[in-house]
């Protein structure tokens, strides 16, 4: 079981969740990460990124734009924010987000 007070483990674990595509899963987990570590921008980035996966695309793109303002390197925010726009038919701000990226 996780320590329910360890953001870093449920991020973790949604990072997981993530790339075996349960979606729902990793969302729940960077729900508590989130919670406990309210300016974690690589939780934010694997919410939008499960949110995507779920189809909620505009939920992603917030979460996204709020883990580019927060992180270090906010690279690969902005490509995974790219790929979003895109899905929602905006081109001109995927190419944005794809320029600024590099």
């Amino acid at each position: 079981a996780l320590d329910p007070e360890d953001a870093e483990a449920y991020r973790t674990r949604a990072a997981a969740y993530v790339a075996l595509r349960r979606f729902g899963a990793a969302l729940d987990d960077c729900d508590l990460a989130v919670s406990l570590g309210k300016k974690d921008a690589e939780a934010l980035r694997l919410r939008g990124l499960a949110k995507e996966g779920l189809r909620d695309l505009k939920g992603a793109v917030a979460d996204l734009s709020r883990a580019v303002r927060l992180a270090d390197d906010p690279a690969r925010a902005y490509f995974d924010r790219s790929r979003v726009y895109e899905q929602l038919g905006m081109p001109h701000e995927a190419r944005a987000d794809r320029h600024r990226r590099r």
